[in-house]
This record gives C-alpha cells, sequence and structure tokens, in this order.
C-alpha cells in the first residue's frame, strides 16, 4: 500500500495534469479566434474532446491561472481572457 508520500505526489501530478488540460483548451479557443470566454467555453470544448471536468473544478482552476498571470477576469463583463502562459509544465513538484 503506497505512503503518504507517493499519494500526495499523485494527487500533484493528477492537479498538475488537470491545470495543463485546462490550459491547452484555453489556448485553443484563442487560437480558434476567442478573445475572451467563461468557463463554460472551456467545459464544451473539453466535452467535444472526451475529456470533461467539471465546471466547478474548471472554476478553481481559473483561479489558479490568474494566480499565476496567465489569465485575467473582467468583472464588468464576467468574461477571462489570456494573458500568457503559466509556468504550470515549467513547475517543480519537488
Amino acid at each position: 500500500m503506497p505512503g503518504p508520500e507517493l499519494n500526495e505526489i499523485n494527487n500533484l501530478s493528477i492537479e498538475k495534469r488537470r491545470s495543463e488540460i485546462v490550459e491547452n483548451a484555453i489556448d485553443e479557443l484563442v487560437q480558434q479566434g476567442k478573445s475572451s470566454f467563461k468557463p463554460g467555453d472551456v467545459a464544451e470544448l473539453l466535452r467535444q474532446k472526451n475529456d470533461p471536468i467539471g465546471i466547478w473544478q474548471l472554476r478553481s482552476e481559473f483561479s489558479v491561472l490568474e494566480e499565476k498571470g496567465a489569465i485575467s477576469f473582467d468583472a464588468d463583463t464576467a468574461l477571462w481572457t489570456r494573458i500568457q502562459r503559466s509556468k504550470i509544465k515549467e513547475r517543480d513538484l519537488a
């Protein structure tokens, strides 16, 4: 049975992968010409790719990406915009 350290590493890997999936989906939307988007837009794209993520989980990932400076939220329009790539793929999990 894996110890707590291995479980923590696995959880971090799953979280990192989920963040990468969401960020890649946002990039795809931007490449399709969508300059602003909502979590529902990302959810729809991921469903089409047979890789669904729940809307609340997506909203959580949006918060992580916002903290990393990758996307920003406009409270007046309730839309998100892409700023830059985050460092999620480069992040050291050690």
